[in-house]
């Protein structure tokens, strides 16, 4: 990926995150989003940025797109050697229907998610049970995209975290 496509990338999940955040996160960034008038004091801008109204309209969105998804509980076969997992999945020690949500929350609002399923190389036995290690689009460095059935897809084997 090139610097300024990266650059690019990482302007457009911040916007995005901010607006998720509501107004306080959005006049936070003062002249990124508002820009100031021509002619106004910084006292004056200050008032008008205190003024302003940002409506929360892209967290509520994306609260209702992400309970349309999980409105029905997933269902979530493991195999008995993983049953441990459905309730500490990740590192964090997160629960599969966290995980889960997490996913949809981040895809809705992202258009990606990294996940990585992590198994110890040495020292596993057959008892042992994988950790799913996850990254937010911000942190995914590179990736491509290509075609799966006809649709554009991002293609999970070039992607590097």
């Amino acid at each position: 990926m090139t610097r300024a496509r990266w650059d690019r990338l990482q302007a457009q999940y911040h916007l995005i995150r901010d607006c998720i955040s509501g107004e306080d996160a959005v006049k936070d960034q003062g002249q990124l989003y508002v820009p100031k008038p021509d002619g106004m004091t910084t006292d004056n801008y200050n008032h008008y940025l205190d003024r302003g109204c940002f409506y929360g309209a892209p967290a509520m969105t994306l609260r209702a797109l992400v309970g349309l998804a999980l409105r029905k509980d997933p269902v979530i076969n493991l195999p008995p050697r993983l049953e441990a997992m459905r309730l500490n999945a990740t590192y964090e020690n997160a629960p599969m229907q966290v995980l889960v949500e997490d996913m949809v929350r981040e895809v809705a609002a992202m258009g990606r998610f990294g996940i990585l399923l992590d198994f110890p190389a040495e020292g596993a036995t057959a008892n042992t049970v994988p950790h799913i290690s996850t990254f937010r689009a911000e942190n995914i460095e590179d990736f491509e995209t290509g075609f799966v059935r006809g649709a554009e897809s991002a293609d999970p084997r070039a992607s590097r975290i």
